[in-house]
């Protein structure tokens, strides 16, 4: 590029530059020239790099001509001018973030809405104390709401127990205060975006988040194990009385709405697997007929292997009821009568 397009191209960007000094900011609003995508790459380089110098250079001329003041360790600082409001010729800046999504309205708010109720003022973070002559939180720590748990003399009611500690029952009210408010947030959440919630979930949620800490909690966790623990049992006594009729309860007459018991659902091996798995089945079931002789008792001497054949009764049943030695004579005297005395029928 020549000397002579770069200061034009200076001169333009002069026209088109706007100085904010309070951010320290130069901006050029000038066209990029079309030739700029015909361009080479050192070309490219070189003008953008000219027209990044122009305006970093008007923008140190606007600093100086600034009213300055002089820093005995920092030299010369000039005095930057107020920010300006963007309707007020300030620069707009982008946002960091998107902008929050609306919040969702409760059903109190929709049934206000929909009746045109005037919607009430929030309640205030604070509250006067009159004991202690000055606002404390209404909730949280120190909050007014704790003042039943901490206050040093309590009216017991006529039908209270002996043991009841007026504390633990302050207590366990607030923890069922907040439990019930956080299953109704739970509930508006869910509301809101369309999925399914119930009052015992949100409490289990607000349970597990610490909400339910202390005695009580720990009663309220109890109590649903038990109830679950219950349900389970009697879901298995019913389903243990349908399949105890002659029939199995195949033919047995069924309740409006009662649903059909799914039976265990056979699972077959598919026809065509691996090498390495047809080889471990097959190794397993060797392995279940060979060790079947080594997990049985050893056999007493005489007897063989009961399993297959009781060697004691074939030698009785073969020699009559004389046992081995006799069956072991008639051997070697032929086949002749008992006790190998016999010889046969003659020719």
């Amino acid at each position: 590029m020549s000397a002579s397009a770069a200061s034009s191209s200076n001169a333009t960007l002069l026209t088109h530059l706007h100085l904010d000094a309070a951010l320290l900011l130069s901006v050029d609003s000038s066209p990029v020239p079309r030739k700029l995508a015909t361009s080479t790459p050192a070309e490219r380089d070189a003008l953008l790099r000219a027209r990044a110098q122009a305006a970093t250079q008007a923008l140190v001329s606007h600093l100086y001509a600034l009213p300055s003041s002089t820093h005995p360790d920092h030299g010369r600082i000039a005095l930057l001018p107020a920010a300006l409001a963007v309707g007020a010729g300030g620069t707009p800046l982008p946002r960091e973030k998107p902008l929050p999504a609306p919040k969702a309205e409760t059903k109190w708010e929709a049934f206000a809405k929909r009746k045109g109720i005037n919607a009430t003022t929030k309640k205030d973070k604070l509250v006067w104390d009159d004991d202690r002559k000055e606002w404390v939180p209404r909730w949280g720590f120190k909050g007014k709401n704790k003042d039943a748990e901490q206050q040093w003399i309590h009216e017991l009611p006529n039908n209270a127990p002996d043991d009841h500690n007026p504390i633990a029952a302050a207590r366990a009210e607030r923890t069922a205060r907040k439990l019930s408010n956080e299953a109704r947030r739970a509930r508006n959440v869910a509301r809101a975006t369309g999925a399914p919630t119930s009052t015992v979930a949100a409490a289990h949620a607000a349970a597990a988040n610490g909400l339910g800490g202390g005695a009580a909690g720990e009663a309220a966790a109890k109590r649903k194990a038990d109830r679950e623990q219950k349900k389970a049992q009697l879901d298995a006594d019913v389903r243990r009385a349908k399949v105890s009729t002659a029939s199995m309860g195949k033919f047995d007459k069924r309740l409006e709405g009662e649903t059909k018991e799914k039976g265990v659902k056979r699972k077959f091996a598919p026809n065509e697997i691996d090498t390495s798995s047809e080889r471990n089945a097959q190794l397993a079931m060797l392995n279940g007929l060979g060790g079947s002789a080594s997990r049985s008792k050893p056999n007493a001497k005489g007897q063989g292997d009961e399993s297959l054949v009781n060697a004691r009764k074939a030698v009785r049943f073969a020699s009559g009821g004389r046992g081995s030695a006799a069956l072991a004579g008639g051997a070697r005297g032929g086949r002749g009568g008992r006790g190998g005395r016999g010889r046969g029928r003659g020719k």
